[in-house]
Parts: structure tokens; sequence; C-alpha cells
């Protein structure tokens, strides 16, 4: 039964993770449209600004950040698989009672 209540709590919070990512892009997507800047135009003007070196800093977080996300899902993954309750794989066999 706590399994169960861990994973719908869990379950609960991706999807207010998500929620908010998707209300974040939204909210990204009305700014561009209420100013009028062409998205292209920024991420060139942006990406010209940046020095080799912010690049690589860029860069180096992105991947961190990519490796962190991964290590939490796979641990996660991990932790309800040894939670969860054992699957039976074979039917069982019925007893005839006469």
């Amino acid at each position: 039964m706590q399994s169960s209540h861990n994973q719908d709590a869990m379950e609960q919070q991706l999807k207010e993770t998500i929620a908010a990512a998707e209300q974040a892009l939204r909210q990204t997507d009305e700014f561009f449209d209420e100013t009028g800047i062409d998205r292209e135009k920024f991420r060139d003007f942006v990406a010209g600004q940046m020095t080799a070196d912010m690049r690589a800093e860029a860069d180096a977080q992105f991947e961190n950040d990519l490796r962190e996300i991964e290590a939490s899902a796979t641990a996660e993954k991990r932790h309800l698989t040894a939670n969860a309750a054992p699957v039976k794989t074979a039917m069982r066999r019925v007893k005839r009672i006469i």
C-alpha cells in the first residue's frame, strides 16, 4: 500500500512539474508574440554575444543537467522497481474441492 501511495505522489509531482514547464513555455511564446520579437533573430543575436568560454560553460552546464536528470530518473525507477509488489508470472493450479 505504501508503494502505491508513493507512486501516486510521484505521478502527481511529475504532472505538476510538466504543467509548470508547459506554462513557462506558453508565457515565453506570449512574450515573443506580444513584443513582436523574432525568435530566430533573438537566438542568433544572443548566440553572437556569447564568447567561446561562455558557450563552453553553457554546454557543460547543459550536459551536467542532462546527466543529473538521467541519474535521478534511473534512481527513481530502481526505487519503484524495488518497492513494487512482486508480479506472479505463473498461473496457480486450481485445487479441486470435492
